[in-house]
């Protein structure tokens, strides 16, 4: 305070202003002791939050009888002013740097934590050494969503430690952002650290789709004309494990990623997968019938060089 800078703010909440009709006694009380409520299923979204309070106190409200004669509402108010819900406060003013006040939670006793989140156009460290960095994301959009568009990046620092070492306030200063500091980012795989793993799938691609469809097509090729009932089988077994090449990959994804924006990637994967079986058919089919057995050769060559590229391709993205 005698800085001339600080200021404390006492701020008096009356929930039952929202419940006009609710009327608090000891039946309310008592019931309000028995019902609790669980932070960590809070959504960031406050709507969300409300409904996910009350669905908690609801439950545990028809559940205790400590409630049978109570008032919802007026126990809802007493829940959420005891535990500090529905009341958020939000404090606007512009100070000469940007700073979160550490040293007011040095009066208490044993250890604290303290999650920091600031908004800006660059992300943040504490200039003063108390709160720790720990992550910085791109996120305009949760920047609107709090009414801080400006902001294109949050960092989040975070204090865990004993009270008593809080002597003084931290002070932010900006820092470039760099894509390692954001919690889900992984390092882009060079093309020698995807090859091996590429290199299996197209192994693996080749003899359980690609070489059994070169082989189908071969033997349709040579029944074609000649034992019309061996052709059509041949051509059955083709269809079916040109089926199953196709349709299984297309499944995992959308078991994997059931969102609707999800279904039309799924989609071009399954029709690209399917191309490469089928191109197996092709060789051995044309092989056999035009007697130029380094079709065969040529076709799975180029399959496996494809397969090769398109696992690396997929390796590298899914490591970015």
């Amino acid at each position: 305070m005698q800085r001339g800078s600080y200021y404390f703010v006492a701020n008096k909440i009356d929930l039952l202003n929202e419940y006009p009709n609710a009327t608090v006694g000891e039946t309310e009380r008592a019931c309000a002791g028995e019902i609790w409520v669980y932070a960590d299923s809070y959504g960031r979204n406050a709507s969300e939050t409300a409904a996910r309070v009350e669905m908690q106190i609801q439950g545990q409200f028809s559940a205790a009888g400590e409630c049978a004669n109570a008032s919802f509402d007026a126990v809802r108010a007493l829940v959420e002013l005891r535990e500090g819900i529905a009341t958020p406060l939000e404090f606007v003013f512009t100070p000469e740097r940007p700073f979160y006040p550490m040293a007011i939670s040095g009066i208490n006793e044993g250890n604290t934590l303290a999650d920091v989140y600031v908004f800006g156009a660059q992300c943040f460290d504490d200039a003063s050494g108390l709160l720790q960095f720990k992550h910085a994301v791109k996120n305009n959009t949760l920047a609107w969503e709090y009414g801080l568009g400006r902001a294109e990046y949050v960092t989040m620092l975070e204090y865990d430690g004993p009270a008593s070492a809080l002597s003084r306030d931290s002070f932010f200063t900006e820092k470039p952002f760099s894509p390692e500091y954001d919690p889900n980012y992984r390092p882009l795989a060079s093309i020698a650290d995807a090859m091996p793993g590429a290199l299996v799938l197209t192994i693996l691609l080749l003899a359980l789709v690609v070489l059994p469809m070169l082989v189908v097509g071969a033997l349709t090729a040579h029944f074609t004309g000649k034992k019309k009932k061996h052709a059509r089988r041949a051509g059955a077994i083709g269809a079916l494990i040109l089926l199953c090449a196709a349709l299984l990959p297309g499944m995992w994804l959308l078991l994997l990623a059931p969102s609707l924006e999800m279904v039309l990637p799924a989609i071009i994967v399954t029709a690209v997968y399917s191309m490469l079986p089928a191109a197996g058919f092709a060789a051995g089919y044309f092989a056999v019938k035009e007697k130029k057995w380094w079709i065969a050769v040529a076709g799975v060559a180029a399959i496996a060089a494809l397969v090769m590229v398109m696992a690396a391709v997929g390796f590298l993205l899914f490591n970015q």
